[in-house]
């Protein structure tokens, strides 16, 4: 499929022709990174000494690439995906340019069921990247085609649409039979993701204290609220998470309703075995209280029972 006429047109013009389209009424011209390096790949391989007019399109960018290793055209497909434009997804294959996973996980960031499906069609390999991908930006459009069609998924899928608040992604997994498990929860807590964990907590996803010590490191009392209401046990890891985001109205809450808090008590000072000065705002004491007893690395002291892979996954919710 060649570049349109319009966009032919567009590229050749100058610089002072360009800004005189730009003073009138002229149609929109979406030009994108991936149509410039298509127009570039064209341009190397007319301006190439052996250049055959009746060579074989799919041939030009191994002949061009061979010759111009400054310009990479390898991701011309991964940036066209990522970009929306279908027709440079498929120009660029009928010149030869390369694919593979991250064309389609590209084409689920950008939400472009077009690019995805003719990828797909076209036999451009897919994985976990892919439904994750859709997961994370909420491309629905893109993550419903992904699982209809069997593309690999990873198990904390459900945790990453929880993650950043899609509660349609979260609702289409489950109800589609995309298993979960207290990470949702967890994570949901952590982002202060409420929906989310209402809609995981009330579909039977499991919790545990971890949920309460998250919504705590999160700084979201509501989360922590939510969670205590409605059954999630809690312990004195919530006021490790309190510690951790240094958040008043978590440490009000757990006060107020009892969280276990047994060997979070300050030894000395006032005698009134207070909890406050695990805050940096609070008054000066003497406190002879081992802070390192209590100081948490909140992502670091979950229980991680997963292999090595697992780990990784799960360190990439937390940002790490």
């Amino acid at each position: 499929m060649d570049p349109s006429s319009l966009k032919s047109s567009y590229n050749a013009c100058n610089k002072a022709q360009l800004d005189f389209c730009g003073s009138i009424e002229v149609l929109h011209v979406d030009m994108k990174s991936c149509c410039t390096q298509l127009f570039e790949l064209i341009k190397l391989n007319s301006n190439n000494e052996n250049f055959d007019p009746f060579d074989d399109y799919d041939m030009m960018y191994n002949k061009v690439q061979a010759i111009a290793s400054d310009f990479d055209f390898e991701k011309t497909c991964e940036i066209a995906a990522l970009n929306g434009h279908v027709s440079c997804v498929m120009f660029a294959r009928d010149l030869g340019c390369p694919w593979g996973a991250s064309t389609t996980a590209s084409a689920a960031t950008a939400g472009s069921l077009d690019c995805l499906t003719y990828a797909h069609d076209n036999g451009c390999p897919w994985d976990e990247s892919t439904t994750t991908s859709a997961a994370v930006f909420g491309r629905l459009n893109c993550l419903r085609y992904a699982i209809e069609n069997n593309c690999p998924r990873e198990f904390l899928i459900c945790a990453e649409a929880a993650k950043h608040g899609h509660l349609d992604c979260l609702q289409y997994l489950h109800e589609h039979g995309v298993p979960w498990n207290s990470w949702t929860c967890i994570i949901a807590a952590y982002r202060g993701q409420l929906e989310c964990l209402k809609y995981a907590h009330q579909n039977g996803c499991p919790w545990d204290e971890w949920t309460c010590c998250a919504s705590a490191a999160g700084g979201f009392a509501e989360c922590l609220m939510y969670a205590h209401q409605n059954g999630c046990r809690w312990n004195e890891l919530t006021f490790c998470g309190i510690m951790f985001s240094q958040n008043k109205q978590c440490l009000r809450y757990a006060l107020s309703n009892g969280c276990p808090s047994a060997t979070m008590r300050c030894a000395e000072g006032p005698g009134d075995g207070r909890l406050d000065c695990k805050l940096k705002s609070a008054p000066d004491h003497r406190c002879l209280w081992k802070r390192k007893n209590i100081e948490l690395s909140f992502h670091f002291n979950i229980d991680l029972s997963q292999d090595d892979e697992a780990i990784i996954r799960i360190q990439r919710l937390f940002d790490l």
